[in-house]
């Protein structure tokens, strides 16, 4: 009998009858051989850090091998240890929106329709907090008088790396204005005119994720306080002693 492997299995021989007679020769049986079922990579989107909540990660698997159709599993590990199976169906992608911060773990299986199956490694993935951002609040309650310095500030958690903050001022109810943009989460205020105005502020960190927070209190600027001038009630000269003049401003 002779036999060939490559790629396909081919095998020819001889029957041999009862009393040592040659027969027929058997027909060749070819079998196809492919490659072991295997998980070759599994690859995310995005690079780690990412931040909590705002932010969607899709992982996608490479997987060679294999015979027919093929379903695939993930499976999820979170930063306390617990395992749970995420997702499984034909298509090697999954796309994940993480709910909380920490160091997770993903791992990718595959099983083909003769059964075979296969799992990748797992691979960590840290997940940053989601970058939220207090109301802002002036250093000193209102009313205050106009040109008088006021400071607003605004606290920011999470995110990613370094954080731009946006300040927008706005009058009554007409139409806000940017007033400083940059990484200080405070921001020095002397108010010109006198009235009712709002301060909300903005951020967005290193890898574009934002967040915003709602608009202040009403923060009441009064006017600057003026002395007007004063005037007598006698034009002068008046005798002293004898004399009573008012002044009135």
């Amino acid at each position: 009998m002779v036999c060939g492997l490559l790629g396909l299995l081919g095998c020819a021989g001889t029957a041999v009858q009862p009393g040592g007679e040659r027969g027929a020769e058997a027909p060749f049986v070819r079998e196809a051989v492919v490659p072991p079922l295997r998980v070759e990579a599994l690859e995310p989107d995005r690079p780690a850090p990412q931040a909590a909540v705002t932010t969607t990660i899709r992982w996608e698997a490479e997987v060679t091998g294999g015979v027919g159709g093929q379903v695939h599993t993930f499976r999820l590990r979170d930063p306390r240890g617990r395992e749970s199976s995420v997702q499984e169906g034909p298509g090697p992608a999954w796309s994940w929106t993480p709910a909380e911060a920490g160091l997770f773990h993903v791992r990718a299986g595959v099983r083909d329709e003769q059964g075979n199956e296969a799992w990748g490694p797992w691979v960590p993935y840290e997940v940053a907090e989601p970058l939220v951002l207090s109301t802002p609040a002036p250093d000193r309650p209102g009313p205050r008088m106009a040109t008088t310095p006021v400071r607003w500030e605004a606290a920011a958690i999470g995110g990613v790396g370094a954080r731009v903050y946006s300040f927008y001022l706005r009058e009554a109810e007409g139409p806000e204005a940017l007033v400083q943009e940059g990484p200080d989460p405070a921001w020095e205020w002397a108010p010109a005119e006198a009235g009712v105005y709002r301060v909300r502020v903005a951020v967005r960190d290193a890898l574009g994720n934002r967040a915003a927070a709602p608009w202040s209190v009403p923060f009441e600027v009064a006017p600057v306080l003026r002395v007007a001038p004063v005037s007598p009630d006698r034009p002068a000269p008046q005798a002293a002693v004898t004399t009573t003049i008012r002044w009135e401003a």
